[in-house]
């Protein structure tokens, strides 16, 4: 489904949705942008955790890293082994400073949260934390969720938005 959600919908904004916003990824990026134009323009209410907001920023972090020093992959672990790279990035502070300015609203992860997606990923086979994700929008009352994860599909109770 396209991200054309219902005015003063509240939904799920997962991690891979803020980074197609910051890393230019063809249309799936013009989609989210615009999405979360929606967002800060109050047009729907959005939610993560800030789980999310940290994946999506060193998301940011490995693929700056990937372009700026010609890496293939691993950029992650070729960081580890040379911190000093990390100082000349700057595109994955942008987007953290910058995710401050989207309105999303985030959700507390306790260990109640963590308890129930346990069960959930056993019933769903989803990895953790995507099931952190459907137990808080199960707890919050959520229906609507923004991803590009085709892990969720078969969740009950999901509308997967995606940008594509």
């Amino acid at each position: 489904m396209p991200l054309d959600l219902p005015l003063g919908a509240t939904c799920f904004v997962d991690a891979n949705i803020l980074v197609y916003h910051f890393v230019e990824l063809g249309e799936a990026s013009a989609v989210c942008r615009s999405f979360l134009g929606r967002v800060v323009r109050s047009e729907i209410d959005a939610v993560s955790t800030a789980s999310c907001l940290a994946d999506a920023v060193h998301r940011v972090m490995a693929v700056e890293a990937q372009e700026r020093f010609k890496l293939d992959k691993g950029a992650a672990a070729w960081l580890q082994r040379h911190p000093e790279g990390i100082r000349e990035l700057s595109a994955f502070r942008d987007a953290a400073r910058q995710l401050d300015l989207l309105h999303l609203r985030l959700l507390p992860v306790d260990s109640q949260t963590v308890i129930e997606a346990a069960e959930l990923s056993v019933q769903h086979g989803l990895l953790t934390n995507d099931a952190i994700i459907v137990a808080l929008m199960r707890r919050h009352g959520m229906e609507h969720l923004i991803t590009n994860d085709d892990d969720f599909d078969g969740v009950p109770g999901l509308i997967v938005w995606k940008p594509r």
